[in-house]
């Protein structure tokens, strides 16, 4: 970001006015978006849970899809303001930094808060060579098509929906 913030001209005029407020509105609010972001959370996982059982189907494979779309959401909202503006840069980055970031954060803070659950090597190795294999089919894909289309993306999602019972499976 400091990169970003060099390129970037500097700012003019503020068309807009922001009203001032005090710091401690501003510590209370960011307290209680992050007290509800908690708490969401912690709804999330039980329904998860409770899902995963009533579906019969191993959370793992749930919290997997569920996971990578509820973080996916916010990712690609900025994704498709920025292509709607001409900015297909800022799109690509946010999305291959965002999957960076959930892919390492989401593993390693696990273990830091709660050491007690363990992932094993099995199901870790079966993740990464999905992962990989997504990765490779994604790139041959777009290279292929050098454009991304609305074909690209319909077989982006068959992918994606293809990968559910090859990890079942495994």
């Amino acid at each position: 970001s400091v990169v970003l913030w060099r390129r970037v001209p500097p700012a003019s005029e503020s068309t807009m006015s922001v009203p001032t407020r005090r710091r401690s509105y501003h510590v209370v609010a960011a307290l209680v978006a992050l007290t509800l972001v908690g708490v969401g959370a912690a709804v999330a996982v039980t329904a998860f849970v409770e899902l995963a059982d009533l579906v019969g189907v191993p959370v793992f494979i749930l919290s997997f899809f569920g996971q990578s779309v509820g973080t996916s959401l916010p990712e690609l909202t900025v994704a498709l303001t920025a292509a709607r503006q001409g900015e297909s840069d800022l799109a690509l980055g946010n999305i291959l930094g965002a999957s960076l970031a959930d892919a390492t954060l989401s593993m390693g803070v696990g273990p830091i808060i709660a050491p007690t659950i363990l992932a094993g090597p099995d199901l870790a190795l079966r993740a990464a060579v999905a992962a990989a294999g997504v990765l490779a089919l994604v790139t041959v894909l777009l290279s292929a098509h050098r454009h991304h289309t609305r074909v690209t993306g319909a077989m982006l999602l068959l992918i994606y929906a293809a990968f559910y019972p090859l990890l079942l499976a495994g």
